[in-house]
């Protein structure tokens, strides 16, 4: 984080800078018969794109798959196949890991005195807090729970 950036902002602009990274060596490498990147792979990073500053604008809403087909302003179809080809991923399982990360960011700010885990992941619209809690300990190899505990004990 730069020095005068807000929390949210830093974060937002590091999340961004590694999409940007990992969507530039996707569209840098040669397909199997070692031809350059055609129209279609730039016509699917840009509609991944719009679809992904819809997802950051909205991060704390309930957002559905047609939200983000207008967003992109394609179909369903063409958008899980715009993010599957950039980022290997479909669109609710990219956007799940983005809450994650965020979720983790706040926790790490949080004060433990003065929020719970709960209200800091429907904060970022993670509804459903077992799978919550499952796919954050997958990722991050700890509760969240414990993450919150780690910033109590960082600050004593």
């Amino acid at each position: 984080m730069h020095a005068g950036d807000h929390p949210d902002e830093g974060f937002d602009r590091r999340i961004q800078e590694l999409v940007c990274r990992q969507v530039t060596a996707n569209l840098s490498v040669t397909d199997e018969v070692g031809s350059l990147p055609t129209i279609d792979h730039r016509c699917r990073y840009f509609i991944f794109k719009r679809a992904l500053e819809f997802m950051l604008d909205n991060l704390h809403k309930e957002i559905y798959i047609s939200e983000l087909c207008d967003a992109a302003q394609v179909s369903e179809r063409t958008l899980r196949y715009a993010f599957e080809h950039v980022v290997g991923l479909s669109p609710t399982r990219y956007l799940f890991y983005l809450r994650l990360g965020s979720t983790c960011r706040d926790l790490m700010l949080s004060r433990p005195d003065r929020v719970s885990v709960a209200s800091v992941a429907l904060k970022r619209g993670m509804w459903d807090l077992s799978r919550f809690a499952g796919g954050y300990h997958r990722v991050f190899g700890e509760y969240p729970s414990d993450t919150l505990r780690r910033r109590l004990a960082a600050a004593a």
